[in-house]
């Protein structure tokens, strides 16, 4: 059922007019549409300026790009230098090769001066003979004249029986009395009697202890090393054989009755021994450190001083 919108009445339809009040039917009221705003215009005020329109949406622009500033281009040519450079230049090339040439004849003076004379009557050919009475030569060139470095017979160690030697190996094993004396120097004491036994040479000492008692010491020569060490190795050892200095040394029980302590020490490189007889253990043992022997390094002889 339609009703007339201006009095009410009742319509058939709302096309004709109103049966009633004979008024037109309203126009259907458009729906309102939510899609899309309408734009509503205000009343310009009288006197009064349009507004400007928005601005444009200006793009993004990126940030302005600053140049480097550019090289300077190379010198073209040799530098401009001061008034006179060229000159100052030139005197010092002058000098630089003058240093050089000065140098070169100095070396050259100094390689003629050393190289000697070629003659054999200078020093260059045949050398005086050795001091073992051989002859031998020497090369010519630098320091074939030289009085100090090439000396011939100049003895730097004196050997076991007092000569003089270049080497220390010329001198030869120590032997003998002379060689015994050497090993140890106090076989050659006032309390000592040397004698030539089936070892070799042996020199047989007494000494007393700062305690006051007799201490008996007796150096050996011997043949052959090995045959000292299984000696020694096969009495009746206290112990291990131990190692003291230059020496392996044996604590023993002595064979004979009249001395209660023994020790033996024997070369660990040369076939000489030393035994140390005491009636206590104290008194051997500070004749034992008291013992002078020689550095088994310098047993063929030693270096000068």
């Amino acid at each position: 059922m339609n009703f007339c919108t201006h009095c009410g009445a009742p319509r058939a339809d709302l096309v004709q007019p109103c049966s009633r009040c004979g008024v037109a039917p309203a126009a259907p009221t458009q729906p309102v549409s939510f899609e899309k705003a309408s734009e509503v215009t205000l009343p310009a005020t009288p006197g009064a300026a349009p507004p400007p329109p928005p601005p444009a949406p200006q793009p993004f622009a990126p940030p302005p790009v600053v140049p480097l500033p550019a090289a300077p281009p190379p010198p073209v040519g040799p530098p401009v230098g001061p008034p006179g450079g060229r000159r100052r230049g030139r005197s010092v090339l002058l000098v630089l090769l003058a240093a050089v040439l000065a140098l070169v004849v100095g070396v050259g003076t100094a390689l003629l001066l050393a190289g000697g004379d070629d003659d054999p009557a200078a020093g260059g050919g045949e050398r005086a003979s050795d001091a073992d009475g051989t002859a031998g030569t020497t090369p010519t060139g630098a320091g074939a004249d030289d009085p100090v470095t090439q000396t011939a017979g100049e003895a730097s160690y004196t050997c076991w029986d007092g000569g003089p030697a270049e080497d220390v190996a010329d001198c030869g094993k120590p032997r003998g009395a002379e060689g015994l004396v050497w090993v140890f120097p106090d076989a050659d004491g006032p309390r000592c009697s040397a004698t030539m036994g089936n070892r070799g040479a042996e020199a047989d000492c007494r000494v007393r202890a700062s305690s006051g008692g007799q201490v008996r010491v007796h150096y050996s020569e011997w043949s052959d090393w090995d045959a000292a060490h299984a000696e020694y190795s096969a009495q009746d050892v206290q112990g291990a054989v131990t190692r003291w200095r230059d020496f392996f040394r044996w604590y023993i029980s002595p064979r004979r009755g009249d001395w209660e302590y023994k020790v033996a020490l024997l070369y660990r490189d040369a076939p000489w021994s030393v035994t140390v007889y005491g009636h206590s253990a104290a008194d051997r043992d500070e004749v034992l450190r008291q013992l002078a022997t020689r550095p088994v390094g310098d047993l063929m002889g030693e270096r000068k001083k």
